[in-house]
């Protein structure tokens, strides 16, 4: 084999019939144009210490970001104003919910609540539940009320999600 040290400046393809590149410290690949990985494989497999952590996968021309480690998650971190944010986690040991460090806006640039809904449809967002019973908690530091639907019944309880109904509508 060759065995080449120091900064050596090749002017055309490198071709290596072999199946890896090592180095003891960092390893840098600058560019001037695009870098391009083509794995024939379908899959980039991120290691460390020979220990697989990710995997970007090409399945039926969807990518697939694979969290490789059981119960580890899946992060997306940013810059805001000079402070470095989590925006959101991805909690693969409760498989996949959904953290949001702030608020959620659907159908919206600009939601001004936790979660903001914004549609042209008469109906904007649907809660459905596969029990017979389906309700949403409005909740505040004293107490819970609840807005139940119950076998096509709408509900309205105080206290307790089994509390007699206050109303009934």
């Amino acid at each position: 084999g060759i065995t080449i040290s120091g900064s050596t400046t090749f002017t055309d393809d490198i071709t290596i019939n072999g199946s890896s590149i090592s180095d003891s410290g960092d390893l840098t690949i600058d560019v001037g144009g695009d870098l391009s990985l083509d794995a024939d494989g379908g899959d980039i497999i991120l290691k460390d210490g020979g220990t697989s952590f990710a995997k970007f996968v090409q399945n039926s021309s969807n990518l697939h970001i694979v969290a490789a480690v059981q119960d580890k998650d899946i992060k997306f971190f940013g810059n805001d104003g000079g402070s470095s944010v989590t925006a959101l986690t991805l909690d693969m040991s409760d498989a996949g919910t959904a953290l949001f460090n702030n608020k959620v806006g659907i159908g919206t640039a600009s939601p001004s609540q936790a979660l903001h809904v914004s549609s042209s449809s008469d109906t904007p967002a649907i809660i459905e539940s596969t029990d017979f019973n389906s309700r949403i908690e409005i909740k505040d530091s004293s107490g819970s009320s609840f807005i139940e639907n119950r076998g096509g019944i709408l509900n309205l309880k105080a206290d307790s999600a089994d509390a007699v109904a206050n109303s009934r509508i």
